[in-house]
C-alpha cells in the first residue's frame, strides 16, 4: 500500500498589482472566496477540467461539503500522454494503456478560512508522490481569472517548525553551498579579467564539505531555526539574509538538499496512513481524512493566530 500524507498549504488573494492580502471571506468588499471556490468545485462535478497543453485531467468524486467558513470536496486528478501496460499480478493478464488515457487518483482537499482571516489553511491529500496541487492551483487561478479578473489567488507551502526542527534536528548536516554574485580575486586571477571567463559569470557557487566519514556541527542560522528564533510555530516567509544559502542533509535513509531562501522547495507532507481506514479498493475513506484534515487544519489555524476559533471552544 502506497503512504498517505495531508500537506498544509495557505491560499491568499489580493488585488492585481498591490501586494496586501485581502480577507478571504470578503475580498472584494462582499465576495466570499470560499463560495467562490465551492463554486468551482461544483464547475468540476458538472464538467470537470482537461489541460490538453499539460496533459492533466481534474475530475470530481462525490458531494461538495460546504460552510460559511470551509469547503472540502474529493477529487480526481492524473496525467496522460504516454502507452503503459496494465498488469494482473493475480491473473498474469496484461493490457495496454493508450496515450490518452489518465490513471485518475482521489484526492481530498480542505479549505478553512475564519471570519475576517486574510488567509485559508488548505489540506491536500497526497498519495505517495502524486499530489493535487498543481492541476487544483491552475483550475484556482483559471476561476479567479475568468470570474475576477482585478484579483490575483495563491497557493503556497505553510511548513510546521516541527518539521523543520526535526528535520535540521536528526539530519547530518554533509554540504553547505553558498551563492555569490562576484568572484573572489584568486579565481579572477586564474580565469583572467582580460577578455577571460571572469567577466562573464553571473553567479558563483562555494560548496563547503566536511572531512570524509564526519559531518558539520549545526550553524548558528540552522539553531536559530531549530530553537524558533528565526520562525513562528507556522512560517510561509522567505528571509533575505539566507538568499543563496542551500545546505545538504542525510535524514530518513536519503540525501536532501534545503534551499533555505525558498521553502517552496522544503518538505511539508505529514504522513497519515495509520490514521486512516480505507476501503476495499485501498483508498481512505472520506470520513477519515476529514476527521485528520480538520484536525491538523485547526492545529495551523491555532498556530498562525487566526480569528474565529473560540466559536466551538471557548478555552482558545
Amino acid at each position: 500500500m502506497p503512504r498517505h500524507f495531508l500537506q498544509p498549504y495557505e491560499f491568499t488573494i489580493r488585488e492585481r498589482g498591490i501586494d496586501t492580502r485581502l480577507p478571504i471571506q470578503a475580498f472584494d468588499g462582499n465576495t466570499s472566496a470560499v463560495s467562490e471556490i465551492a463554486r468551482m468545485f461544483y464547475q468540476i462535478q458538472a464538467t470537470g477540467t482537461h489541460d490538453a497543453r499539460r496533459q492533466r485531467v481534474l475530475r470530481h468524486h462525490g458531494t461538495v461539503r460546504e460552510t460559511p467558513d470551509s469547503v472540502c470536496v474529493q477529487l480526481k486528478a492524473g496525467e496522460y500522454g504516454i502507452a503503459s501496460s496494465l498488469f494482473d499480478v493475480e491473473s498474469g493478464h496484461e493490457e495496454e494503456k493508450s496515450p490518452t488515457k489518465a490513471d485518475l487518483f482521489k484526492h481530498y482537499v480542505r479549505f478553512d478560512a475564519p471570519s475576517n482571516a486574510t488567509r485559508a489553511v488548505v489540506m491536500l491529500h497526497k498519495i505517495g508522490n502524486r499530489s493535487v496541487l498543481n492541476p487544483l492551483r491552475d483550475s484556482l487561478r483559471a476561476w479567479f481569472r475568468g470570474r475576477h479578473p482585478l484579483y490575483v489567488v495563491e497557493v503556497s507551502k505553510l511548513i510546521p517548525r516541527e518539521i523543520l526542527k526535526r528535520f535540521l534536528e536528526e539530519g547530518d548536516l554533509t554540504e553547505i553551498r553558498l551563492k555569490r554574485f562576484r568572484l573572489p580575486s584568486d579565481r579572477t586571477d586564474i580565469l583572467g579579467t582580460d577578455g577571460g571567463l571572469a567577466e562573464q559569470v553571473g553567479t558563483f557557487y562555494e560548496v563547503l564539505r566536511p572531512k570524509r566519514g564526519s559531518r558539520f556541527r549545526t550553524p548558528r542560522f540552522l539553531n536559530e531555526i531549530i530553537n524558533g528564533k528565526r520562525y513562528t510555530e507556522v512560517t510561509a516567509l522567505q528571509e533575505p539574509d539566507l538568499s543563496g544559502v542551500s545546505v545538504e542533509l542525510e535524514f530518513g535513509g536519503s540525501t536532501k538538499r534545503v534551499h533555505l531562501d525558498d521553502f517552496n522547495r522544503f518538505p511539508n507532507s505529514l504522513e497519515v496512513t495509520d490514521d486512516l481506514t480505507f476501503d476495499e479498493g485501498q483508498n481512505p475513506t472520506f470520513t477519515s481524512v476529514d476527521v485528520v484534515a480538520q484536525n491538523l487544519a485547526g492545529d495551523f489555524m491555532r498556530q498562525l493566530g487566526m480569528a474565529g476559533l473560540d466559536q466551538d471552544d471557548p478555552s482558545q
